[in-house]
């Protein structure tokens, strides 16, 4: 319920296949690769060997394709930016990537899986951690410095923070990082501690990191 008949990964499809709706954005394949990934466990876990190596090759081929896209954008349909778009890098992106890493190599039982690929996602989630202000924003330039004349330059969303935070603790557990452990559970206790409603309680949908109000008119809706 993803795959159309032309191959390409859509949000949502009719029951006879036809697409209905397709984002031009990585995700749809990502939830689908991890899909496939954790079925291919329960498959080795059940000593159905044969369908887990399948499905394993899938969940492979997929992740290729999430990695082409998410180098060249145009190849899921996305427009260059316009020239006065601010150059931001976001978020999102390098934390699935990261995310579905791990989840092939816990399911495929392969230790160095996309190794090179894994470490370069890190290094560019950890420009997204300010330290100084303790937040981790959505999205900042290409070296990681704030860019707090946009709206988009000054967001930070606590519930994102929290999963790229668990993400993040997946992977240094994983591969024994104890440095890349604290960075995580840093990420994890700021958003806590900075994204909490203390009159109502719950977490802030979206916050700006200078204390303005965040153009997402739900932004005070509660996860």
């Amino acid at each position: 319920h993803i795959q159309g008949q032309d191959g390409e990964y859509y949000f949502c499809l009719a029951e006879d296949g036809r697409p209905c709706r397709r984002q031009r954005k990585i995700f749809s394949a990502a939830f689908y690769c991890m899909g496939l990934s954790e079925l291919a466990l329960a498959c080795r876990e059940r000593k159905q060997d044969a369908e887990a190596l399948e499905l394993q090759g899938q969940a492979l081929e997929v992740f290729e394709d999430i990695l082409a896209a998410a180098a060249n954008p145009s190849k899921i349909g996305v427009p260059e930016a316009l020239p006065g778009a601010p150059n931001l890098v976001p978020l999102n992106a390098p934390m699935i990537l990261l995310n579905i890493i791990v989840e092939l190599r816990q399911s495929t039982g392969s230790e160095f899986l996309f190794e090179e690929e894994a470490e370069k996602f890190v290094t560019q989630i950890l420009l997204h951690k300010q330290n100084d202000i303790q937040l981790v924003l959505e999205n900042v330039g290409p070296d990681g410095k704030r860019q707090l004349d946009t709206p988009d330059g000054r967001l930070w969303c606590p519930g994102h923070v929290l999963e790229c935070g668990w993400f993040l603790l997946d992977y240094a557990v994983l591969v024994g990082n104890e440095g890349l452990k604290e960075e995580a559970l840093q990420m994890i206790d700021w958003s806590y501690e900075k994204g909490w409603d203390e009159e109502y309680g719950g977490i802030f949908y979206f916050l700006d990191c200078e204390g303005l109000s965040p153009v997402q008119l739900e932004w005070d809706m509660k996860l």
